[in-house]
C-alpha cells in the first residue's frame, strides 16, 4: 500500500481529524506500525502528516491540532 493512502486512512474526511473514528485509529496504529519497522522517528511522523494535511489545504491551526493530536497517541511509540 502507497503511503499516502495509508496516511489518508487515518484521518475522516471532510474535515481531517486524525484517529478519530475506530477504523481511523486502526489505519493509525497500522501507519506507526509500518514507521517503527523502517525505523522512522517522531520528527518524520510529523513531517508527514503536516505535508499530509499541507497537501489538502488544511489552515495552520488544524495542523497544529493534529499534530498535538498524533503526539497524544503515536509519539510515545515512536523515537
Amino acid at each position: 500500500m502507497r503511503d499516502e493512502h495509508r496516511i489518508q486512512e487515518c484521518f475522516s474526511e471532510p474535515d481531517w481529524e486524525f484517529a478519530f473514528l475506530p477504523p481511523q485509529v486502526d489505519a493509525a496504529l497500522e501507519w506507526v506500525s509500518v514507521r517503527r519497522v523502517n525505523d522512522l522517528t517522531w520528527a518524520d511522523a510529523r513531517c508527514e502528516i503536516e505535508a499530509f494535511l499541507s497537501g489538502r489545504q488544511a489552515d495552520k491551526k488544524h495542523i497544529r491540532r493534529q499534530i498535538e493530536r498524533a503526539k497524544v497517541l503515536i509519539r510515545p511509540w515512536l523515537t
